[in-house]
């Protein structure tokens, strides 16, 4: 996981410069967004501050994803996917609950 971690970062580091890059940014503009990008990522607050509990949860060695965390989400999306028959509908009302639409919560029509 650590590795697959640090490498995921890597690759998006140097995916980043390219675009970069090839945008005609300079590197003191992109040192700029990058500080600013590193800020929103790891920040207080960022993207993976919120996680950050979760992902050491996964180095303890009494880890089991079934024990550990919230699974109100997870018991959420199989309830609607059990009714619709339709993983990425179930997946949309979960993550966007104020745009679900009924034809993704209604139960899945059956073949005559």
């Amino acid at each position: 996981m650590a590795y697959i971690s640090f490498q995921f970062f890597v690759h998006t580091f140097m995916v980043m410069h390219l675009l970069f890059k090839a945008d005609g940014i300079g590197l003191r503009r992109e040192l700029g967004l990058w500080a600013g990008g590193i800020r929103w990522m790891f920040g207080r607050g960022g993207v993976f501050w919120s996680m950050r509990r979760h992902y050491l949860a996964y180095y303890r060695p009494s880890f089991d994803p079934w024990q550990d965390g919230d699974l109100t989400e997870y018991r959420r999306w199989r309830s609607i996917y059990e009714r619709s028959d339709d993983a990425l509908s179930a997946a949309r009302a979960v993550i966007w609950p104020d745009r679900a639409v009924a034809a993704d919560v209604a139960p899945a029509a059956t073949a005559a």
